[in-house]
């Protein structure tokens, strides 16, 4: 299965940068872009993100996209997407979560 992925992404460019420096505003139909920002409303180690601006950049991009976070009421009402999928799983799988048997949300929204 393996050979077969490294066959399939053989001419593939992919890229691990922030969605501000990639500048996902160009890009065209062709494209492709994955997007797992801090989770909105959520405190994080690291700096979060300005979740307007990005939500304002996806509306008109022409590239396809997929966004994953938490079900939160801020991106359903302001997200134009076509798509979403959602995951039910445990808390405890985030190592921060330790014996935290919380259920959680997971997003994945798609403009495809």
């Amino acid at each position: 299965k393996c050979h077969q992925a490294k066959l399939l992404l053989q001419d593939v460019n992919i890229t691990n940068v922030s969605w501000d420096e990639l500048g996902i505003q160009n890009l065209d139909g062709q494209d492709f872009v994955y997007l797992d920002p801090p989770y909105y409303n959520t405190v994080t180690p690291y700096p979060n993100i300005n979740h307007e601006n990005l939500i304002d950049i996806l509306n008109t991009c022409k590239c396809k996209w997929a966004v994953s976070g938490y079900d939160n009421e801020f991106y359903e009402k302001n997200l134009e997407y076509k798509n979403r999928h959602i995951k039910q799983r445990n808390s405890e799988i985030k190592s921060s979560n330790h014996k935290k048997y919380k259920p959680v949300v997971e997003m994945l929204w798609t403009n495809y």
